[in-house]
């Protein structure tokens, strides 16, 4: 996967049994590319309901509460959010 922008929808279920109000606040999220941190590339929740989320995502690599999520490619990604590491199929975008 390429550096980019990349827009990803998951189902809730499939991320975390946090409740969703909850979960937004486990987000510690700094996203890297081959070079430095930025601030320009930290992820942000563009859009959330009651049983799914659009994460935004800048750079090829990141890292959410201290845990490294390695975008793979346009459809896989490890995410742990809350202390649970799932990996997730992702309808994903790159805009």
């Amino acid at each position: 996967m390429k550096k980019g922008i990349y827009r990803f929808f998951a189902r809730l279920s499939e991320i975390t049994e946090l409740p969703l109000d909850e979960m937004c606040k486990e987000f510690s999220v700094y996203v890297t590319g081959r070079r430095e941190v930025t601030a320009d590339g930290v992820l942000s929740i563009e859009e959330y309901g009651s049983d799914h989320i659009v994460l935004k995502v800048c750079g090829d690599r990141v890292h959410i509460n201290g845990k490294k999520l390695v975008l793979k490619n346009y459809y896989h990604a490890t995410l742990c959010i809350g202390g649970s590491i799932k990996t997730i199929e992702y309808e994903g975008e790159e805009f």
